[in-house]
C-alpha cells in the first residue's frame, strides 16, 4: 500500500470532495494504515505485512528490477525519472568532453 495522501485538489475515487474535506499528513495516513492493517491481522483477515525496506532485506532482493510492481506504482516512474536523469548528466558530460576536446584542438592566438 503506497500511503501518500493526495495533494489539494486531486480526486481518486469520487472526482470530487467537500471543500472543508480534510486530508491527511502522510504520517497520520501511515498510522491509519497500519491501524486497519494490524485489525486486519487480530482478525485473522491479514496473514502479514512490512516496510519496502524490510521486505527487500527480508527477500534478499538486490536489484530494483527484482522488486513487485502493480500499474500506477510510484516506484516505476521514479526509476524511470532517475534513468532520464542520469542519461542527460551522461549526455552533458560528453557534450562537455567533446568541447574541451574542441578547444584544446584550436590553435592558441598570441
Amino acid at each position: 500500500i503506497w500511503a501518500c495522501p493526495p495533494h489539494e485538489g486531486d480526486d481518486y475515487i469520487f472526482h470530487c470532495h467537500p471543500e472543508n474535506q480534510k486530508t491527511p499528513k502522510p504520517k497520520r495516513l501511515q498510522e491509519w494504515y497500519k491501524t486497519i492493517l494490524d485489525k486486519g491481522k487480530i482478525e485473522g483477515i491479514v496473514f502479514e505485512y512490512k516496510n519496502i525496506f524490510a521486505m527487500c532485506n527480508d527477500e534478499d532482493l538486490r536489484s530494483a528490477v527484482d522488486t513487485y510492481y502493480f500499474d500506477g506504482d510510484f516506484w516505476p516512474q521514479q526509476l524511470e525519472d532517475s534513468i532520464k536523469e542520469l542519461e542527460r548528466e551522461e549526455q552533458e558530460q560528453k557534450q562537455l568532453e567533446e568541447q574541451e576536446m574542441q578547444e584544446a584542438e584550436e590553435p592558441n592566438e598570441e
